[in-house]
């Protein structure tokens, strides 16, 4: 702070005057022009001093400085600058505003406009501010009983590294519902609506986020499905094949598949279907399995497509377009040889399936581009089916099976992103006339990204064996078909509903599933509990009248063995229940190694990611230390249903019926840590 000393000097005014040109006159006219006295004179000192101390300001935020001037006898007019005006810039009154570009410090002064040396400073230092962009809440709405119904919230600021996370939280109408003493549960007062809201402190901040809440006067909140809760609208699961560079089929729209069928020089149609018969033959057959109508093509169950149609509830229209076979001028052991330790197979099937395509479109004209929905320049998926092999030629690289190879993988023909491989001769395993498509159907599953769901190790069942994805029979479980987008699961969550009330028919897309977790966030990656309404008819009616694997059972006979306990579907309706653990990692997990889950709160991952749970209880197949099941159903029987110990199906006696009830504690032998506790350590109640 600098000071100064002014001289005042009194004012005096010149009057004209008349000059007569004598002595007297002259000596009186220099008296008016005479120095003031000492008397007249006043010394003054002023100084002058900034109200505010050094201070931090973040990018944007403003402070408006105040000074006091000492020692004046009149106004004086200051002027204020910045020793760095694009890291905080002053205005002519004093108001300080920090630069959004960059960190640093810079002096504030103040000083008289009519003496600079009178001035003061402070240092004012800009860092930078990461802003509020958004809030989250466990609870995107509530729903309340009227009698004292309460629900308990948390929330969220995002990112998760912003300067300023401070909130105000508040209920709009206080009458309705009040919040505890922590702010952070809303309890019912009377029915009504009203909204909480959650407000950013944040300087220039409008951030802020509404949570709908509805007091029912019946006591409970009938739900059901929501197009704004669908839980594909982040990431879907083609989305997380992608991420790995594996592109799948959609499974939803129409979607055209090509079906190639494919013999050997050694091994054709003609030595199944009689000679000059083969080719005309095959292609007869699978337009009937895959394109036809139902049983009444068939001769036994649903084509393919039907099949897919119905339980997709008409989201899926797969249209198949059978290629003239491709008969290779190799033997069958030449195009597929022997697996060895240091030779995988399936390279060479992969060829072998590009060159066959490759020539039915040089033969054709076809130029392919309807079979690459994305137009990728990799075609979206193919079916092969080969000539029968006999068990002496069968190798390891023959069998039915899907293959997901990266998008990057050569090969000597037309690119393929995906593809099924199956001899024709699994069709006949009903016999003359029936046309059986269980295998093939459940090949057409993994084309989609789906996993198996039984456990290769053989040790247990987690699914009961009765799926479409575990052991061919039967109808998709609802966790498939959210996941494809076929169904719109009714959400409860625990911390937006208190009491409800639900239907399920199990006939339509928004009335067939139930997603049961504690804070639902939007996608089906994530770890809850699901539930279904089984019906013995439908795509469930032939497997439930009759065990598809009767014969298997037929071929134990005499021979000493025990058959493993394969049972037909449930011929009685019930409600099953599953445990899903679809949470993705970003890393596996091993024996000694944790994996890493990516949290689905920070949006559409931009990293590779992969379900890290798996029904197959192997490091070979599963991504989690724990060897968690990527779903498993939940018996009636709070002791477990036998499938959970051994290799076993589940029963009707494992479904839930009229007055049945469900709690994890009770059933907690259906969890990891027989506790009821979730995988992940949460107990949902």
């Amino acid at each position: 702070m600098r000071k100064a000393k002014f001289l005042i000097l009194p004012l005096f005014i010149l009057l004209p005057f008349a000059c007569h040109g004598t002595a007297s006159d002259s000596s009186s006219s220099s008296s008016a022009l005479s120095t003031p006295s000492s008397s007249e004179t006043e010394l003054e000192e002023v100084s002058i001093k900034i109200d505010q101390e050094d201070t931090e300001l973040l990018f944007g935020e403003e402070l408006q400085l105040t000074y006091q001037l000492a020692g004046a006898s009149h106004p004086h007019s200051v002027v204020f600058t910045s020793t760095d005006p694009d890291l905080v810039a002053v205005d002519e009154n004093g108001l300080v505003t920090a630069g959004e570009s960059k960190v640093g410090s810079a002096f504030i002064r103040v000083y008289l406009a009519d003496d600079a040396s009178v001035s003061d400073q402070i240092r004012i230092t800009v860092k930078q501010r990461v802003r509020v962009k958004s809030k989250t809440c466990s609870s995107t709405s509530m729903y309340l009983s009227k009698d004292g119904g309460s629900i308990r919230f948390t929330y969220q600021v995002l990112p998760g590294n912003a300067t300023d996370k401070r909130v105000t939280i508040s209920i709009t109408d206080p009458s309705i519902a009040e919040l505890d003493a922590e702010n952070t549960v809303v309890k019912a007062l009377k029915p009504g609506n009203t909204t909480l809201v959650i407000r950013s402190l944040e300087s220039f901040s409008d951030v802020e986020l509404t949570v709908p809440i509805t007091v029912n006067s019946e006591g409970y909140v009938e739900l059901s499905s929501s197009q704004e809760q669908k839980p594909d609208q982040i990431f879907n699961i083609r989305d997380v094949c992608g991420s790995r560079g594996v592109e799948t089929l959609p499974s939803t729209g129409q979607r055209d598949v090509l079906v190639v069928p494919i013999g050997f020089s050694d091994i054709d149609f003609d030595r199944f279907y009689g000679n000059g018969k083969g080719n005309d033959g095959v292609k007869a057959d699978l337009e009937k399995a895959f394109n036809g109508s139902g049983s009444e093509d068939t001769g036994y169950w649903e084509s393919v497509s039907s099949y897919f149609a119905k339980s997709s509830f008409g989201r899926l229209d797969l249209q198949f377009t059978i290629a003239d076979p491709y008969i290779s001028t190799k033997t069958a052991a030449e195009e597929v040889p022997i697996a060895t330790s240091t030779f995988s197979p399936y390279a060479s099937v992969s060829d072998l399936v590009q060159r066959a395509v490759s020539a039915y479109s040089q033969k054709s004209g076809d130029d392919l581009t309807r079979f690459d929905s994305d137009s990728d320049g990799l075609l979206d998926s193919v079916w092969a089916i080969y000539a029968p092999v006999s068990s002496d030629k069968l190798s390891s690289g023959f069998g039915t099976y899907t293959y997901l190879p990266p998008s990057s993988a050569g090969g000597s023909g037309e690119r393929i992103s995906t593809f099924s491989f199956a001899s024709v001769g699994d069709l006949f395993s009903r016999g003359a006339g029936k046309l059986d498509t269980h295998s093939y159907i459940h090949e057409t599953g993994h084309m989609f990204g789906l996993n198996d769901y039984y456990n290769y190790t053989q040790y247990t069942s987690p699914l009961g064996m009765l799926d479409m994805q575990d052991l061919n029979v039967g109808d998709h479980n609802v966790y498939t078909k959210m996941l494809l987008g076929w169904v719109d699961p009714i959400i409860y969550s625990t911390d937006q509903v208190q009491t409800a009330k639900i239907h399920l028919d199990g006939q339509t897309a928004g009335a067939s599933a139930l997603l049961i977790t504690d804070s639902y966030r939007g996608t089906s990656f994530d770890e809850y509990y699901m539930v279904e309404f089984y019906r013995p008819d439908g795509l469930n009616a032939l497997d439930s009248q009759t065990n598809y694997y009767q014969d298997v059972l037929d071929s134990y006979e005499g021979t000493g063995q025990t058959p493993p306990d394969i049972r037909a579907l449930p011929k009685s309706a019930g409600v099953k229940m599953y445990h899903v653990d679809s949470r993705l990692v970003t890393k596996a997990g091993g024996p000694d190694v944790d994996q890493v889950y990516y949290d689905m709160a920070e949006g559409k991952p931009n990293t590779a990611v992969a379900i890290g749970a798996s029904n197959t209880s192997s490091y070979s197949r599963n991504r989690t230390r724990e060897l968690f099941d990527e779903i498993s159903l939940i018996s009636s029987n709070s002791s477990g249903g036998k499938y959970l110990t051994s290799l076993s199906s589940f029963t009707a006696g494992d479904l839930f019926q009229t007055g049945s009830t469900f709690d994890p504690e009770t059933f907690k032998v259906i969890s990891y840590r027989r506790d009821g506790r979730m995988d992940s350590g949460k107990l949902l109640k």
